[in-house]
């Protein structure tokens, strides 16, 4: 038995060996780290529009703090899949996974640079970042890995809500897009207002921000390989 945060995952004796478990839980590990990454970076979005220099200098560094942690995490978990001979019929599907859980931390990891270094005292940047279409977008970028939590949870207690819960990683991510766009939108309706920079910055960020969830529904879809391959 594994508890995970407020899960409890009892595993199937018969299909899993000791150090498969180990493996899983260490896959859970690092999913679980980049989630706070993201929720790290979800509070980093909250504060941007205060101009709180010391708040914002903070949560920059727990960003990348957790990042690094993540890093080390999939570098050990491919290691170990690599090295093993279980899960043989696996080992490509769980290295594309490991991938993709680091790919939410380093995406979380890239957008916390990129407002760490928009101009703070931009009138542009606090009126972008006081808007409600930003709060949820942040939410959005979390919302997607929380699901894909879910989605993964499931698969490694071998429910049969996998698909959809990875299903809705994808709802998520569109619903994303949607409010990205809405964001370009609002930083380019009255562009012309304020220095081409502020603008050209705020742009990669929205664009860059997407990745999180981009990231996320690709993990989903290898959760979905893993089951079409009759692992669940």
């Amino acid at each position: 038995m594994f508890v995970f945060g407020v899960w409890t995952v009892r595993w199937p004796f018969s299909l899993l060996k000791r150090r498969e478990e180990e493996l899983v839980e260490r896959l859970l590990k690092q999913w679980e780290m980049s989630t706070e990454t993201v929720r790290r970076f979800k509070e980093l979005c909250g504060v941007v529009g205060s101009g709180n220099h010391k708040e914002i200098d903070k949560l920059c560094g727990e960003v990348d703090r957790l990042e690094t942690e993540v890093d080390e995490v999939r570098r050990r978990i491919a290691e170990d899949i690599c090295a093993g001979s279980f899960f043989a019929y696996l080992r490509d599907d769980l290295l594309n996974l490991v991938e993709k859980l680091d790919s939410i931390a380093d995406s979380a990891k890239v957008s916390a640079k990129i407002l760490r270094d928009l101009p703070r005292e931009s009138a542009l940047v606090k009126k972008i970042f006081s808007e409600q279409e930003m709060e949820r977008y942040a939410q959005l970028c979390l919302d997607s890995v929380l699901a894909l939590g879910d989605a993964l949870l499931e698969l490694v207690r071998h429910g049969s809500g996998a698909v959809k819960l990875a299903h809705k990683v994808e709802e998520y991510e569109e619903a994303a897009d949607a409010m990205k766009e809405a964001l370009l939108r609002k930083i380019l309706q009255d562009a012309e207002s304020h220095p081409i920079l502020d603008v050209i910055q705020l742009k990669d960020f929205v664009n860059q921000a997407d990745s999180i969830c981009d990231a996320a529904e690709d993990a989903s879809d290898v959760i979905l390989q893993i089951i079409a391959k009759g692992y669940s």
